[in-house]
């Protein structure tokens, strides 16, 4: 009886294992709730390959370290693009900005609202597809932030939304975008396939520094490219201390060479990933007028919210929880106190 009971748990588990079609199910609960359960189990997801190791395993957070300049004034807005659990928010938080995350999953953006919390980072989310527009008016950020997102649509996309961004950011914003680099270190290997052309593909897309320079200098003022790592995509410092010695020894290689980068400009050519940094003018002499939110709820960014399908105004259905937009005929669902802006959840109205 007891070997027909442990054969029939040993053939229900197998049938429960072939039907995962998600590895992380097969790896054993994390040990302590330190770490975001979400964190946990998507971390390799969001910092890359040098991390799948620690899905489950990590001792702390594996916070981004802000690599641009703290905020000119406290509580500028800086609008995070693909912001997964917060990973860059509670970074820039840290230096003074008030972060706007935007995410199309609400998974991520419900797991970034307990990591600043947890923090102590003021900040909102906003369910949101860099493809179909940014759901903001414009002029309301003072930043715009990305790291390992812009690459993952197609170049089509890619160039609306940096135009979006131009858009959103006040006359006297700026902004800092990672991309990976074509004719980088390693990234030469990957010859350019079908898959970029199709137009729903989340591939990598590879870019040289002639096409960022196409792509953003006919927007802004300010144009520069900076080295962000070398032996891949997001080889950065800042989790020395959880990786392994195999992995320190690449990011000790990479950092070498960043470092090199900012002296020698042929250095800076061979980087992996970079960082393109850019700048608007400021209009007539003066900046635009800084918004602010003065509340901690979550809804309180809904006034410099827009439709993403014809940038008209909304209005808030607090009663059905959702935002109306008139000109559209469209209802965008309000859930977890996040506004849903994505075209294909809005409902007829």
């Amino acid at each position: 009886m007891c070997m027909a009971r442990c054969s029939a748990g040993q053939a229900m588990q197998k049938t429960e294992t072939a039907m995962s079609n998600d590895p992380h199910d097969l790896l054993p609960p994390p040990a302590h709730d330190r770490v975001d359960p979400f964190v946990q189990r998507w971390v390799a997801g969001t910092n890359g390959r040098l991390y799948i190791g620690l899905i489950n395993r990590l001792e702390r957070y594996p916070l981004g370290r802000w690599p641009g300049k703290p905020s000119p004034v406290t509580g500028s807005l800086l609008l995070d693009i693909g912001c997964g659990w917060g990973r860059w928010m509670v970074g820039a938080g840290q230096q003074g900005f008030i972060p706007v995350g935007i995410d199309v999953k609400t998974e991520p953006l419900q797991a970034a609202r307990r990591v600043i919390k947890q923090h102590g980072i003021p900040g909102f989310v906003v369910a949101a597809d860099l493809r179909t527009g940014l759901p903001f008016r414009s002029g309301v950020f003072g930043h715009v932030y990305s790291y390992s997102v812009l690459q993952h649509v197609h170049r089509d996309f890619a160039k609306e939304c940096v135009n979006e961004c131009a858009r959103v950011l006040r006359s006297d914003g700026t902004a800092m975008l990672e991309f990976p680099v074509s004719h980088g270190l390693t990234n030469f290997r990957h010859r350019k396939d079908a898959s970029e052309e199709d137009r729903d593909s989340w591939c990598v897309r590879y870019y040289s520094f002639r096409e960022l320079r196409e792509l953003f200098r006919p927007l802004f003022a300010e144009f520069d490219i900076e080295a962000d790592c070398y032996f891949g995509i997001g080889v950065r410092p800042e989790d020395w201390d959880l990786l392994p010695w195999t992995h320190r020894a690449v990011i000790a290689c990479s950092e070498t060479l960043k470092t090199a980068a900012r002296f020698a400009a042929p250095v800076r050519f061979l980087s992996d990933s970079v960082f393109v940094k850019v700048a608007k003018p400021v209009a007539s002499g003066r900046a635009s007028d800084r918004p602010e939110l003065t509340s901690g709820d979550n809804l309180a960014i809904l006034p410099m919210l827009q439709c993403p399908l014809t940038g008209g105004s909304l209005e808030y259905d607090r009663e059905n929880s959702r935002l109306i937009s008139r000109e559209a005929g469209k209802a965008y669902p309000i859930i977890d106190n996040i506004p849903i802006m994505l075209p294909e959840e809005a409902v007829d109205c």
